[in-house]
């Protein structure tokens, strides 16, 4: 089989010649040394024995990255400008009828920036938000999608990003424009603003999913970061999950697929995933990053959901290579039965030496799919 073959059987919960190997390299990547990045992220990939699988954001040369998206945003009125001081940053949705404005900082353990400073802070701020998504407007642009999964071939599968807050609305709402205190608070003293904006905000999700199941692509990723540490259970069932089987829906009816990125804690949220419509669940992490138990999640959801991840990326940078070895083919025969890529969960840490990220891919050459 082809890497791209054996992604897509893996995904789809089918027969592989062996178990798909398929690291997460993201902040790893960007802390290398430039003669490596240079080369190429598919490239490095390949060295290692990986089959390259590029989750939102195409194969990168160097270490800037673009997300896969299928469609051009225009927002009427809006005007987004960015503003960078050394490691402080603003990105401002300036509008005729007020800001809304986001603060940064760069973090250089991280490598990357971080959000400090939500820009919905009360009520007002919620309509203005609304505003913006009511004069949101997306068109479909698959020509660049087009051209780089045709120059990847079979060597490899690009995941474009179903929806243009790259999660769904209320994750968003949480991690990027409110932040969970604010959302709890306003879901208390002004609940019928909170669910007007998202209403407006499932609109353009909408549009977006219907798009995307016009593309060729046969999967679609969202950045969920799906975890209890920000939302609760009944949040999940009640704002989070009805978005996504919207887009399970549209997607399934041209037999196309839905992964869910879940890197966090998950395990009060197993059986509401296990009766929903998703079709994979990518970066499941066990402890401590996240805190589920692997044979737990294969105990509890259906065969017909795929995993992605399991090997926990605390544990990838601080075992030994013998050891970290030892847990992916115990992790293996765990997931038998069922599809399944071999994967760190979340980004793999800055650290983690090359030797260890193929002498995972040996686990993957010597164990099939049963």
């Amino acid at each position: 089989m082809t890497s791209r073959e054996r992604i897509i059987n893996a995904l789809l919960g089918k027969k592989c010649d062996r178990i798909p190997y398929s690291p997460f390299l993201a902040y790893w990547w960007e802390s290398q040394d430039d003669k490596l990045t240079k080369k190429g992220q598919l490239e490095f990939l390949e060295s290692i024995g990986a089959d390259p699988l590029f989750r939102g954001y195409y194969p990168l040369y160097g270490k800037n990255s673009e997300n896969i998206l299928l469609f051009d945003r225009h927002i009427e009125d809006c005007e987004i400008r960015t503003k960078v001081c050394g490691k402080e940053k603003q990105v401002t949705y300036h509008t005729s009828k007020g800001d809304l404005t986001f603060g940064y900082r760069f973090v250089n353990e991280g490598n990357t920036w971080f959000l400090v400073d939500h820009p919905i802070k009360e009520e007002k701020d919620f309509l203005l938000l609304k505003y913006i998504m009511d004069s949101t407007c997306l068109k479909a642009n698959y020509e660049k999608f087009e051209r780089e999964a045709e120059k990847l071939g079979e060597r490899g599968l690009l995941l474009p990003i179903i929806c243009p807050e790259l999660k769904s609305s209320f994750q968003s709402l949480i991690e990027h424009w409110a932040g969970t205190e604010s959302i709890v608070y306003s879901l208390v003293d002004f609940p019928e603003v909170v669910q007007e904006t998202l209403t407006s905000m499932y609109r353009v999700s909408r549009d977006a999913a219907e798009i995307a199941a016009g593309s060729s692509s046969q999967f679609f990723l969202s950045w969920e970061d799906t975890s209890t540490t920000n939302i609760s259970p009944q949040f999940y069932r009640d704002y989070i999950l009805p978005e996504i089987n919207m887009w399970c829906d549209i997607l399934h009816q041209k037999d196309k697929k839905y992964i869910q990125h879940a890197c966090g804690e998950l395990n009060a949220l197993l059986e509401d995933i296990a009766h929903s419509k998703i079709d994979v669940l990518e970066s499941v992490t066990p402890a401590p990053t996240g805190n589920v138990e692997m044979q737990r999640v294969q105990n509890i959801l259906p065969e017909h959901i795929s995993i992605v991840g399991g090997i926990e990326p605390t544990q990838l940078l601080q075992l030994s290579t013998k050891e970290v070895v030892s847990q992916a083919a115990e992790l293996v025969n765990i997931m038998k039965g069922r599809g399944y890529i071999l994967s760190n969960s979340d980004s793999c840490p800055p650290g983690v030496s090359i030797e260890k990220l193929k002498a995972l891919s040996e686990v993957s050459a010597i164990n099939r799919i049963k």
